[in-house]
């Protein structure tokens, strides 16, 4: 089957398929080597840790290290070469619940940092060799193994900040405080929330998005270590949960709390956040109680608001929703580099061993961690470089017995191992192993991205010693073997790397003979497959929904309004034309305006987007007719900057801004022939009012056409408002309205020469009488009445009053 599907990837590269390579091109090696050596993919095994199925099944104690396949990802999964996992209360869940015998292994763990060493047929928003983190399925199987399958829409990059340790220990509860502080509660600034079990996983990350959030945060923890964690984390005050909660909030005069997130003993609590949960206020639940509980009075008297959360349920239920937890997960990592949050490991990761994951069971259960307990892998990436000489002899290889275990003890079974000769790695340890056997595994890890794997074989089984990182990938030479047909094969793997990263070079680098149209293949397919990704109009639907390449984020763009106006498209999409966009460019333009001018800096971020897609959207249905395209919009703006800008990328000189305007006025009429055509021509028609007559006053100062100081600014309003007076006495309205004109166009002159946007201005003015209406609309209310039943005396008493405050 898999030289089948080998077979498939080759005619499809030569029939012009654009997604030859989806799924990586670290995979369609290893089905080539697979399949070429005879081997089936659970030829290979990891290491895992969980429970096996036979007695004592729930305790501790049935907690197992135990051998198995590697996993194979199925088309929108990514295979994860776990580096770093944290323990959490669930995990000991799970596990105290597996009382009865089971036909198969449960590995455990929901919570890891890793490597993406594979990707399925159908996953876009990953390649190998991705650092990410995530919390994954609660259904499949779990991290506590050296290599996992999780669906992509489940994982994100991890904090570029962050090591492996340090990343592991935010996603379950990054994703359960987000999703019951963020979606759950929608608490408001201000407010104040109470969170029970602060210095706990949930609970550390709880405190700094309630703080994010502008509320006000009352922690409780009962241990001295605790309270400084919470204050830590940004708690504003602590209560001691040891004692009873509710004498201590009497005796503090504490207010009642809007919100209550329970991270502990739901039933332990249950009266307490009854009696001080305010009116409307909500109350968030992680922990299942274990007896009954009344929900009626005080809650129901109350209309508070319940709210359980559990992070496994989008992906226990397949929701539609289900993407949005990688949406999450890169937003914490997105804060976290920005320094508005901070991973919870409160001490230094433990190496994962059996005594190591059962201890962290037991602290779990003991209800008396503080922050995340993180255990890693024993490997180091400083190792599988490989590193100087000097530095290989100082390295710690005291694990080096087990970076052999399960691959040796797998080897021997098969009998795959070669000619049992002693070997000596260079680090001093001893073992027997043939080299054939070191380049076939070699080989294929290598060609699954797994290179410590590898690396270590070629340490460990014989292959040669002196493998090296290279700028291009690894020389293909220093991988060969004389007694190793296949490290021959890895060293393929390595041209083909560097055809990858430069084909100009890579052909000298392949040298070894039987598979050298392979490698040319292969090559050719890689660099074939990069550059169309970069074709717009070749993308297809899975790259468009989510591309990880920043550079490539406006092509996406662009190929998801292609595809919106194609054939089998949006039908809305297809019948927009230039006319009938009209209006919407507008709209998406007063949105920006709106966002600039409360400096909403995440909604100018997604107003700014949309009106791009305006841009995006009228170049696309003008390429369609053959005008031009959105390219021909780039190249002219960016030409016409450089044309305008003589004294940034020519020899002029402009020393501020008025030299510039003056400049790049004189720049625009030689380009567009206007010096024959009245001055003020090309001024926007389709302009607002206020901003047209602006910029019709902005051009005619230009030529002096200007008033000398404000003082002349104010004369002609008095005298513009006269001239109405007089118009309103004749009785002659059309005169009335055209001084009305004049009187607003002197206004606006006036707003001009503050050096101000009448736009703004006005905006200003808006808002300001929407806030002083509703202000007196309210004071209204409160006295007890409407706007409609109050006399024009008592509103203009309450405006008054408004103006005030």
């Amino acid at each position: 089957m898999l030289r089948d599907m080998f077979a498939n990837h080759q005619s499809a590269f030569r029939e012009g398929e654009q997604n030859v390579m989806r799924g990586g091109q670290s995979v369609i090696l290893a089905f080539f080597l697979i399949a070429r050596a005879g081997w089936a993919w659970d030829d290979f095994c990891m290491k895992a840790y969980g429970v096996l199925g036979h007695e004592p099944l729930g305790n501790i104690s049935c907690l197992e290290e135990f051998e198995i396949d590697v996993p194979i990802p199925s088309a929108n999964e990514l295979l994860v070469e776990v580096r770093a996992i944290s323990v959490n209360p669930v995990d000991a869940k799970v596990r105290a619940s597996l009382t009865q015998p089971m036909p198969a292994a449960r590995i455990l763990g929901w919570d890891a940092s890793g490597i993406v060493r594979a990707v399925g047929s159908e996953v876009t928003g990953f390649q190998p060799g991705d650092e990410v983190y995530y919390a994954g399925d609660i259904t499949r199987a779990g991290c506590n193994a050296e290599f996992q399958c999780v669906d992509e829409c489940l994982v994100a990059l991890k904090p570029s900040n962050l090591d492996f340790a340090q990343a592991a220990s935010l996603p379950l509860t990054s994703l359960t405080a987000w999703e019951g502080m963020v979606e759950r509660m929608r608490m408001k600034p201000g407010q104040r929330i109470l969170i029970i079990g602060g210095a706990g996983g949930v609970g550390s990350m709880a405190i700094q998005i309630a703080k994010m959030m502008g509320l006000h945060v009352t922690a409780t923890a009962s241990r001295e270590a605790s309270r400084q964690w919470c204050l830590q984390m940004g708690a504003d005050a602590l209560l001691d949960h040891s004692v009873d909660l509710a004498t201590q909030c009497r005796e503090m005069d504490l207010p009642m709390f809007d919100g209550v997130a329970n991270f502990s003993n739901t039933e332990r609590y249950w009266d307490f956040m009854g009696e001080w949960i305010a009116p409307m206020g909500h109350l968030l639940l992680i922990v299942e109680p274990r007896m009954l509980l009344h929900v009626g009075d005080p809650l129901k008297a109350k209309c508070v608001s319940i709210h359980w959360e559990f992070m496994f349920a989008r992906s226990k239920f397949s929701t539609p929703c289900r993407a949005e937890q990688g949406q999450i997960l890169r937003r914490i990592a997105k804060l976290v580099e920005q320094g508005q949050l901070r991973h919870t490991m409160a001490k230094a990761a433990q190496r994962l061993n059996l005594s190591s994951l059962r201890e962290a069971h037991a602290l779990m259960e003991s209800e008396s961690a503080i922050g995340k307990h993180v255990l890693f892998f024993w490997y180091d990436d400083a190792l599988w470089s490989p590193p100087d000489e000097d530095k290989r002899k100082g390295h710690l290889w005291s694990d080096c017995d087990d970076a052999q275990y399960h691959r040796k003890k797998r080897c021997a079974r098969r009998n795959h191992h070669g000619d049992d000769t002693t070997y000596e790695c260079e680090l001093g340890h001893h073992g027997k192993c043939g080299s054939w056997c070191a380049g076939r595994f070699g080989g294929v890890f290598w060609a699954l991205g797994a290179r410590k794997y590898a690396v270590v074989h070629a340490y460990l089984r014989g292959a040669r010693r002196h493998a090296k990182s290279h700028s291009h990938g690894i020389d293909a030479e220093q991988w060969s073997h004389s007694d190793s047909p296949w490290a021959h094969a890895t060293g393929h793997m390595a041209g083909c790397f560097s055809i990858w990263t430069s084909p100009s070079t890579a052909w000298s680098r392949t040298g070894c003979d039987g598979h050298g149209e392979f490698v040319r293949f292969l090559g050719l397919v890689l660099v074939w497959s990069r550059k169309n990704a970069l074709n717009h109009a070749a993308m297809n639907d899975a790259e468009m929904i989510e591309c990880a390449e920043n550079h490539l984020q406006m092509q996406r763009l662009r190929a998801i309004m292609h595809r919106l106006r194609a054939p089998g498209g949006c039908p809305w999409d297809a019948e927009q034309t230039h006319a009938s966009l009209v209006g919407n460019m507008i709209e998406e333009t007063y949105e920006c305006v709106d966002a600039i001018q409360r400096n909403d800096m995440p909604h100018l971020r997604e107003e700014l987007g949309d009106l791009l897609l305006q841009v995006v959207f009228h170049a696309e249905i003008a390429a369609e007719s053959g005008a031009f395209d959105f390219d021909d919009v780039a190249r002219g703006i960016s030409e016409k900057l450089v044309r305008r800008h003589p004294h940034v990328y020519g020899d002029s000189s402009a020393n501020d801004s008025d030299a510039v305007l003056a400049q790049w006025d004189a720049i625009k009429r030689r380009e567009k022939g206007t010096e024959e055509k009245p001055f003020l021509h090309g001024i926007g028609v389709g302009l607002p009012a206020l901003m047209r007559a602006a910029k019709l006053q902005k051009k005619a100062a230009t030529v002096g056409f200007d008033w000398p100081d404000e003082v002349g600014v104010i004369g002609k309003i008095m005298e513009e408002l006269l001239e109405y007076e007089d118009a309103i006495e004749s009785g002659d309205d059309a005169h009335a309205e055209e001084e009305l004109g004049d009187l607003l166009f002197s206004v606006v002159n006036l707003i001009r020469f503050r050096k101000l946007q009448p736009e703004q201005v006005m905006a200003a003015a808006n808002r300001k009488f929407e806030q002083r209406f509703a202000k007196m609309e309210l004071a209204l209310k409160e006295s007890g009445t409407t706007l409609e039943e109050s006399s024009l005396a008592e509103m203009e008493r309450q405006w008054q009053a408004a103006k005030e405050r």
